[in-house]
C-alpha cells in the first residue's frame, strides 16, 4: 500500500531556517543602506547594486534550499 503525503512549505517555515539566513538578511539592509550613501550617476553606485542583487540571490537560493531540505528529510523519514 502507498503513502500518500501532501506537503505544503509556507514563507513562515522558510523563515524559520538558522542563523546564517539572519546574517544574510543583515547583509541586504546594509547593501541597502550603501546604495542610499552613493551618490547617482557615479561608478560605486552599480557596484552597490550588483552586491545588493548578489545578496538578494543567495538568501533566496538559501530558502529554497532550506525547503528541498526538508521535504527530502521527510521524504526519507517515510519511505520503508
Amino acid at each position: 500500500m502507498e503513502r500518500k503525503i501532501g506537503l505544503f512549505c509556507s514563507l513562515a517555515v522558510a523563515r524559520a531556517s538558522s542563523h546564517q539566513d539572519h546574517q544574510s538578511i543583515q547583509s541586504i539592509k546594509h547593501a541597502q543602506r550603501q546604495i542610499y550613501k552613493k551618490e547617482k550617476g557615479k561608478n560605486q553606485r552599480p557596484k552597490a547594486r550588483q552586491r545588493y542583487a548578489r545578496n538578494h540571490l543567495k538568501v533566496s537560493r538559501q530558502r529554497n534550499e532550506h525547503a528541498k531540505r526538508i521535504a527530502r528529510n521527510l521524504c526519507k523519514e517515510l519511505t520503508p
